[in-house]
């Protein structure tokens, strides 16, 4: 016992070293469990998730990733990395590991002479939207402003521009990438092309993406966009007009339908306030004047409607979600793509739509293709882009004492749409198992992302689970 505790006492004091040694080496900060601000710089979006790592390293630049990276290989530990830390599955952060926070790392830099952009990994959708605004550029993104534009992309990243543009990983020119091996990579379609490939879509777990570069698209800086709502006794009328009305719209259209309780929220009549309703959000993602007539249709079902579309500034519709989307409450999405929207799975959303435990709970139903569906299924590691429909269940609530209860009806939910189901949206899936994180690819992008993980990090430094 005693040759034990001066084991134990060795292995302590070799720890302590190796984290005083990494404070010298840390240009941004270093954090750890004892130090007085821990449990508020360990906490995500999601308040759900409550791990806690063993360090936090805040990064300022390259050097200060590759020293972290080199101190969890020193220490034994595993590593997860943080943008904006806004993924729904906490995989952002690790416990008993080393997070690798990009958060300080916050430049942007917009060429409007050959629309292009770079941007670190610590910005935000609403600091990236607000810089090439400014040009009138952008560049398809996360619907609320504070996700992170790193773990967004990585994941394939669907925005209002994607039916026009694609998606965010379809818009990656280029991206410089910290390895395990602490080499840095500048990537692209030539140069580490398999790891170019497999960030497209791929997640996180390859590395550490310090910055991207992204192709950049003429929009705004006004579109024709906001929100329609309807109460829910039309629900019938509204998916069915939404369903004709989007198979046959041109792609600078893009509309969420969602079905929710409506909030006591400035914008909401007060009428409405607290009732079940369907909201219709986005619009058409180009001239103002030629989107409100190309939206009138979905406009056009009875009296009993509230029209709060019109012309908006693009950077304002993208952070429109925001108010519905508050930091720290508990979150638990589950996510399925469908070749089609048929009556059984309809029937089964009603039901659930009208048995929700959570007032501030919505289930999107979104139209894809466009030019999503015709990127090459090749071109890079996104998975199911022949799928018409994408459903997201975004349960939401604020009390913990409700978590079972809700995480139950959520799971119920998916487990009822799963026979309609050609697959899952990594991005919006609040578990990451690995059969979750398979049927997100086909066969053989599975492999290919394995094989890919191996070669790159064959010790799994960064936990992933391909």
């Amino acid at each position: 016992m005693k040759e034990k505790s001066i084991d134990m006492e060795s292995k302590e004091h070799e720890e302590d070293k190796l984290n005083k040694d990494l404070k010298t080496k840390i240009k941004g900060r270093v954090i750890f469990p004892n130090d007085l601000d821990y449990d508020q710089e360990r906490k995500i979006w999601n308040g759900m998730i409550d791990k806690k790592p063993a360090i936090i390293v805040k990064c300022s630049g390259v050097q200060d990733v590759i020293n972290a990276i080199e101190h969890a290989k020193s220490r034994g530990i595993k590593i997860s990395v943080r943008s904006g830390g806004h993924g729904v599955s906490g995989s952002s952060i690790i416990e008993s590991g080393l997070v690798i926070d990009l958060s300080l790392m916050k430049g942007i830099w917009v060429n409007p002479k050959d629309k292009t952009a770079i941007v670190q990994s610590g910005v935000t959708w609403g600091e990236f939207d607000r810089e090439a605004q400014v040009f009138g550029l952008a560049t398809p993104g996360g619907r609320i402003s504070t996700t992170g534009v790193a773990g967004f992309t990585l994941g394939g990243g669907i925005g209002w521009l994607s039916r026009k543009y694609g998606l965010a990983c379809d818009n990656l020119l280029s991206a410089q990438i910290v390895t395990a091996d602490g080499q840095v990579l500048n990537i692209d379609k030539e140069n580490e092309k398999d790891l170019f490939w497999a960030i497209r879509g791929g997640g996180s777990g390859l590395g550490v993406v310090t910055s991207f570069q992204f192709k950049m698209h003429q929009v705004g800086p006004m579109v024709y966009g906001g929100l329609i709502i309807y109460p829910a006794k039309l629900l019938d009328n509204v998916i069915d007009l939404v369903k004709k009305y989007m198979e046959r719209s041109p792609q600078e259209v893009s509309i969420l339908t969602v079905l929710s309780t409506a909030p006591p929220l400035p914008f909401i009549p007060k009428e409405m306030q607290g009732s079940k309703v369907i909201m219709l959000a986005g619009g058409f993602m180009g001239d103002p004047k030629e989107g409100e007539e190309i939206l009138s249709p979905i406009k056009s079902i009875g009296e009993q409607k509230v029209d709060m579309m019109g012309p908006i500034p693009y950077a304002v519709l993208q952070s429109l979600p925001d108010a519905l989307n508050p930091p720290h409450i508990n979150n638990y999405w589950k996510n399925h793509y469908l070749k089609d929207l048929k009556a059984e799975p309809i029937e089964i959303i009603r039901k659930y739509y009208y048995n929700c435990p959570s007032p501030i709970t919505e289930i999107h139903l979104e139209y894809l293709g466009g030019a999503l569906s015709k990127v090459p299924d090749e071109e890079n590691a996104f998975g199911h882009r022949n799928a018409n429909w994408n459903i997201n269940i975004v349960s939401k609530w604020k009390d913990p004492k409700e978590t079972e209860i809700n995480l139950n009806w959520t799971r119920r939910l998916s487990e009822e749409l799963s026979p309609f189901s050609v697959g899952h949206y990594i991005n919006y899936n609040g578990d990451s198992t690995e059969d979750m994180v398979k049927s997100s690819y086909n066969e053989i992008k599975y492999k290919q992302l394995v094989k890919i993980k191996k070669n790159y990090d064959p010790y799994n430094i960064f936990v992933a689970k391909f």
